[in-house]
């Protein structure tokens, strides 16, 4: 599986003025800093919890047609667009969207074959052959919900503070697990 982000969101979940005033740091000499560590956050916690937290476009390959449905990576689900794949001649081919649909399982988004449909059979069947596009996210920075912000503004804190690579024994477990109880609700990894 291989995730390709095709039109990125349009802005950040939080700012960088919200993350200075978590950190009261007040002097924009740092901004440029801290700019980079919200960047930095936002895609480890998307990365980690399966989420996307302000809209954007992927482009998701998967290596053939799925036994059962294809689990999609970045969630909440938006739009499936398409569903394209290369047939055994080498040509790009587009699955009529009358024969799939997107849901849910558990949450996380899927595609599945409608009721007495197939996967067309001539599938090249090499690696990255077929291709989901899709939309995932929460909406606009005012969409994503105050636990994602939260555990964000955690995040950024935690890159802030320890900026260097010794870090005392007792903070270690402290900041993560935060993170870990505001994100519980917003993970769609399945095990």
């Amino acid at each position: 599986m291989k995730l390709v982000m095709q039109t990125p969101p349009s802005d950040r979940p939080i700012t960088v003025e919200e993350a200075a005033a978590h950190l009261r740091e007040f002097d924009q000499h740092y901004y440029g800093t801290i700019s980079r560590m919200i960047d930095a956050a936002v895609e480890s916690l998307q990365n980690q919890y399966w989420t996307q937290f302000c809209t954007a476009t992927f482009d998701e390959h998967f290596d053939g047609w799925p036994a059962g449905v294809f689990r999609l990576a970045r969630n909440p689900l938006g739009t499936v667009s398409s569903i394209k794949y290369t047939d055994a001649a080498g040509a790009e081919q587009t699955v009529a969207a009358t024969a799939w649909e997107q849901g849910l399982d558990n949450g996380r988004g899927i595609v599945r074959l409608k009721y007495d449909q197939a996967w067309p059979s001539d599938c090249r069947g090499h690696a990255d052959d077929v291709v989901v596009r899709y939309t995932a996210g929460y909406g606009a920075p005012t969409a994503v919900p105050a636990p994602i912000k939260q555990a964000l503004l955690l995040a950024v804190a935690d890159l802030y503070v320890f900026r260097e690579t010794q870090v005392p024994m007792r903070w270690m477990s402290q900041i993560p697990y935060s993170i870990e109880r505001l994100m519980a609700g917003y993970t769609y990894k399945t095990v």
